[in-house]
């Protein structure tokens, strides 16, 4: 069990550098463009596939919930990075036309900058413990999700933050129960769409489709307390590692796509 009273004593020290969450950074960015790589050259590569399938969203969706960390309860509105979240909308909608490119019609219509977006800010209404900011972008996740706008993962993934936040606030037995509930929640998000509905309606047994892989190796992963385990050793390296601007991460993420669709396009 991982100490979690350690993590919040750690970032409420907010000016510090972590070199530690660099490091995991660094290796969610590439594991998300092998992910990427092996989507469009699958299935020759489809084992990988599988795996850097299960990594790269946790990763992500765990370092918003430790960023939470750095925030008191009942911090001002005023207080909070909104300058962040805006680079995060404005690269957001620049990676929108090369992430279609890209993956076409096989994979959700909004990358998942979208998705972050909406789990972010329903992080902070959570940490702040505003009814207002959690049910925003829940709704606004719902009405994506009527029109036709699914977010990549589903909407059900933007409370992924909240739940890993409330996970390392925790200790004992209820963060046992919420890392629990944060691998079934990814499970689900894993799942195709046409198998989550399959489920819902009770018209079929998603863990016996040719599908199940996906979620088997989600589970067997069990990311909730692998990524926290391998930030814990490498913050005993005292690593010091380039963290480049504060809008670099989310350009890499538009860039890359631009190349992951070249890729696609060649092997049409």
């Amino acid at each position: 069990m991982i100490a979690h009273p350690a993590f919040v004593r750690h970032w409420s020290r907010a000016s510090a550098r972590d070199g530690a969450l660099d490091a995991v950074r660094w290796l969610a960015v590439l594991a998300m463009t092998i992910d990427h790589l092996c989507y469009v050259l699958s299935p020759r590569l489809d084992g990988i596939y599988v795996l850097m399938r299960v990594a790269v969203p946790f990763t992500f969706f765990w370092i918003a919930g430790l960023h939470a960390l750095k925030l008191a309860p009942g911090t001002p509105a005023r207080a909070l990075p909104w300058r962040s979240l805006g680079l995060m909308a404005l690269f957001a909608v620049i990676a929108q036309a090369p992430y279609r490119m890209a993956f076409g019609a096989g994979t959700d219509p909004l990358n998942i900058l979208f998705t972050l977006l909406l789990g972010q800010v329903l992080l902070w209404g959570v940490v702040r413990r505003d009814p207002l900011m959690v049910l925003a972008p829940a709704c606004m996740a719902f009405t994506l999700e009527v029109v036709g706008l699914r977010l990549c993962y589903g909407m059900v993934a933007i409370v992924l933050p909240a739940m890993v936040y409330l996970g390392l606030r925790s200790e004992g037995v209820r963060s046992a129960a919420w890392q629990v509930l944060t691998a079934l929640t990814l499970a689900y998000c894993h799942m195709p769409a046409k198998q989550t509905e399959a489920l819902l309606t009770g018209q079929g047994w998603v863990w016996l489709s040719s599908q199940a892989p996906y979620a088997f190796a989600m589970m067997a992963l069990v990311s909730v307390w692998l990524v926290p385990h391998l930030y814990l050793r490498l913050h005993r390296w005292d690593l010091h590692l380039w963290h480049g601007p504060r809008w670099f991460f989310h350009a890499y993420y538009a860039g890359h796509l631009v190349l992951i669709a070249a890729v696609a396009a060649l092997l049409k």
